[in-house]
This record gives structure tokens, sequence and C-alpha cells, in this order.
């Protein structure tokens, strides 16, 4: 399928000369920037999904111990010499 988008002129430069360098088409370029556009939002989607269920199921007290951990660790790493 045909369809035509606006893009900035830098990087219409940007994907002209990957295309030529790489010697695919732009249209593959832009499929390809697109799926894989696609497929990170599916990961990140699972992620917040993941991370929302480890939330709820997560006891108050573990929330607490946690924060107070960070901030201990957080701490520790401030005093080390570099």
């Amino acid at each position: 399928m045909k369809t035509a988008i606006s893009i900035p002129d830098d990087l219409f430069r940007k994907v002209e000369g990957f295309s030529k360098k790489n010697r695919i088409s732009r249209s593959e370029v832009f499929a390809r920037a697109v799926e894989e556009f696609f497929e990170r939002r599916q990961s990140w989607e699972l992620l917040e999904a993941i991370n929302k269920a480890c939330d709820q199921a997560e006891d108050p007290s573990e929330v607490k111990l946690r924060g107070r951990s960070k901030k201990r660790y957080a701490r520790l790493i401030a005093e080390e010499p570099y």
C-alpha cells in the first residue's frame, strides 16, 4: 500500500543515506522502523501490565522495606570513593 508522509528534511537525508548504504529502499527502512516501533510498544505494554500486577500483589511492608533499602544503598554508593 502506498502512503504519503511528511518528515523533517534532516530525517529524510538520514533515511536516504542509510537506504543507499544498505541497498534497501526507503520504503523498507520506514516499514522496518514502524514494525520495530510496534514491537517495542507491545513489549512496553506487557512490562507495564506485569509491573501493575506485581504492585497490586505486593505487601505494603515490602514496599516500605524496599524504599528504605533504596535510600540506604544510595547513601552507601554516595560514600564510595571513585
